[in-house]
This record gives C-alpha cells, sequence and structure tokens, in this order.
C-alpha cells in the first residue's frame, strides 16, 4: 500500500449469523499479527476496507495450535 489503509477483521463462530467487533489493522505495518482470536472448529473472516483506497489481498496466511484434552 502506498497510502495508510485500515482493514476491519472479524469473524464469525456461528456460520455467519454474528460477527465479533472488529480489530483494525493498518496494512503499512508488516507482518500483522491479531493474537488472542479464541477457540474455535469452524471460523468465518470478515475483512472490511472503509477507505477510498482500493485494497487487494494476495494471501492470508492462518497460524493455529492444537488442543488436545
Amino acid at each position: 500500500q502506498t497510502a495508510v489503509t485500515t482493514i476491519g477483521t472479524s469473524w464469525s463462530d456461528d456460520e455467519y449469523i454474528t460477527f465479533t467487533t472488529e480489530r483494525n489493522v493498518d496494512m503499512i505495518d508488516y507482518p500483522v499479527y491479531l493474537p488472542a482470536c479464541g477457540i474455535t472448529r469452524r471460523r468465518s473472516i470478515r475483512l472490511t476496507n472503509s477507505t477510498n483506497t482500493p485494497c487487494r489481498f494476495e494471501a492470508l496466511e492462518f497460524v493455529y495450535s492444537e488442543c488436545n484434552n
């Protein structure tokens, strides 16, 4: 990005019915980490761009750890 672009990131664990409060991510910062995202089995991610600049994602990478009970 050449201009400041903030992306709102939220997720749903109930098939798109409700979403969490957006966590804003400044796309100038690299890499971006969102810690403390909770525990889930199935998750939908929503990304919103509220600025007046185009935004294109090349990839999203998710790193997770598996819990054994």
